[in-house]
């Protein structure tokens, strides 16, 4: 899983680099190199959007807790809501071993890595 992760957003700059490649030499491969980047490309969108939304749920419980009128309720939902309100104070997201955390910050990030790896390849290849 850990080789996975961190080499997932690398997949897309070598099918990018072999697209641009394709694309130079008008090779008719590069319809199949364009699905294939896109496809590897998506594979980071997935964990990082499901990441934000296991955060942004946690939040809207958190915040739903709070501004329902707890106070009319019976002291067992009291509690309970009391309980939810302590679990879910701390934010929740989803990780890997604490060290990447999957959120659009980091798809962001990843992206940004890709366009720069791929700008960086199509400077080489005109020169």
């Amino acid at each position: 899983m850990y080789l996975e992760i961190i080499v997932s957003p690398l997949q897309p700059c070598g099918f990018g680099y072999a697209l641009i490649k394709a694309l130079k030499e008008n090779d008719p491969s590069a319809g199949s190199l364009l699905l294939i980047t896109i496809l590897t490309t998506s594979t980071s969108l997935i964990l990082c959007y499901y990441g934000q939304e296991v955060s942004t749920q946690m939040e809207n419980l958190h915040a739903n807790a709070y501004m329902n009128s707890w106070y009319e309720e019976k002291p067992k939902v009291r509690r309970d809501l009391l309980q939810m309100m302590i679990l879910t104070s701390k934010p929740t997201v989803l990780n890997y071993r604490r060290w990447i955390h999957f959120d659009y910050v980091t798809y962001a990030t990843v992206l940004q890595g890709i366009y720069s790896y791929l700008s960086m390849m199509a400077h080489f290849i005109d020169e």
